[in-house]
């Protein structure tokens, strides 16, 4: 879990250091699946009681924001360059 946490943002600065938005929008994808494990894993260590409940509703609610700020700068990587 926590690699997969850490490995959200790292995702994110290495796409951004990357020479093109279709590059850094991939590394986006990569770290929106880095999130979802996250997810995926508090509900299965909540379910083995090795996570407290109002932990996993943290994790969902601060996981629910960061996917919108994902979803966001994704978007912004595929809109057309107003130059063109």
């Amino acid at each position: 879990m926590r690699r997969a946490a850490v490995s959200i943002s790292s995702n994110i600065a290495e796409g951004s250091g990357r020479s093109s938005d279709v590059e850094f929008n991939r590394f986006v994808e990569i770290a929106y699946g880095s999130l979802m494990e996250v997810i995926s894993q508090s509900v299965l260590a909540n379910r083995r009681h090795m996570l407290a409940d109002a932990d996993l509703t943290t994790i969902f609610t601060d996981g629910e924001e960061l996917a919108r700020m994902m979803s966001g700068l994704k978007a912004s990587l595929l809109k057309p360059s107003s130059g063109s």
